[in-house]
């Protein structure tokens, strides 16, 4: 697939320009920032953690910064339309993205490159999630599947490949399990859906025996105790499922996988007013009513400052388009 890197020197050297021009008048103004109400875009329609999220933030900032924040919904193209919308703002500081994975790895999808700082100034990171490897126990084969090793065992025995399924081709679910089979070398069938919320459907009616799933999607089934989770993909067990092991614990390295989700600005934000965010937002994220409102959606709260939200965020490009390379994954958007 084609990186169009010719663009990115464009669109890095306009961001410099507009910045050297506008110099004067955002110094002149970073003192009495923010003088005006902030407008904060979510790539994704109304409804989703994303959302949810966003409106937790502009709720606090609001008293916090002196002025409204308005959450802007710009879904479309995969989150590709809102990311256009404040990439060509003006870097003032009055026009955020709400910054999460699925968004960026699509650019792999669409033949571009993302790249902080030359795309977006981060702002820093605000909760991380952890995906959770889930089987029907009531599905063919799945009644005593507990592990990921039992799981694969059970997909190396049957001749047509174990299906799975995930919110789409070229979601989370599906390049988790991808990565995982290039791991193993165990062949399974992927069977993706429009959402999450199909997906879960039918691997709860048993349609689909296995899924990667997000903590929020699959949280009150797993407690239900209609599907069984075998492994967590965090780095540490989690405290709303002690009994269940990582993927690493279960011997299968550098199975890392957490949704996150932070805040950008346009690329050349005076350093300035991105501090001025970036202390509000750890201010908010340490709120215990923030952080109480942010685990009862299955998230952990998880400030992350603007350097290494920056470099954690190309890392997390450049994993996930290796995955895409790797299994020749395409996804028309």
């Amino acid at each position: 697939m084609k990186k169009d890197f010719s663009r990115g020197r464009r669109t890095g050297l306009a961001a410099a320009l507009a910045w050297t021009a506008a110099g004067p008048w955002l110094r002149a103004h970073a003192d009495t920032y923010p003088a005006k109400p902030l407008r904060l875009v979510v790539p994704f329609p109304p409804g989703g953690p994303t959302d949810a999220v966003s409106r937790i933030i502009a709720a606090d900032w609001q008293a916090r910064l002196g002025q409204p924040v308005l959450v802007d919904n710009k879904s479309g193209a995969v989150g590709f339309i809102g990311h256009e919308e404040v990439r060509k703002s003006a870097p003032d500081g009055y026009t955020l993205l709400a910054l999460v994975v699925p968004a960026v790895i699509n650019y792999q999808f669409l033949g571009k490159t993302f790249l902080l700082p030359r795309d977006f100034t981060a702002i820093g990171m605000t909760y991380t999630q952890y995906n959770v490897l889930i089987v029907n126990p009531q599905a063919k084969g799945m009644a005593e599947v507990t592990t990921v090793a039992q799981l694969l065992a059970v997909a190396r025995a049957t001749p047509d490949g174990l299906s799975y399924t995930s919110a789409g081709n070229g979601s989370l679910g599906h390049l988790t399990v991808a990565r995982l089979t290039n791991l193993t070398g165990v062949r399974m069938v992927h069977v993706p859906y429009r959402g999450a919320a199909p997906a879960i459907n039918d691997v709860l009616a048993g349609q689909v025996p296995v899924m990667f799933a997000d903590s929020t999607t699959a949280g009150p089934h797993i407690r239900s105790g209609k599907l069984r989770a075998i492994a967590v993909t965090s780095a540490q067990r989690v405290a709303e499922l002690p009994q269940v092991a990582t993927l690493i614990e279960q011997g299968y390295a550098g199975q890392v996988v957490t949704p996150w989700y932070g805040l950008a600005a346009p690329a050349g934000t005076p350093a300035d007013i991105v501090a001025r965010l970036a202390t509000a937002l750890k201010a908010t994220v340490a709120q215990p009513e923030v952080q109480d409102k942010l685990r009862a959606l299955g998230l952990t709260p998880q400030y992350m400052p603007p350097d290494e939200f920056t470099a954690f965020v190309n890392r997390e490009f450049e994993v996930w388009s290796k995955v895409i390379r790797d299994n020749q994954i395409v996804v028309a958007i």
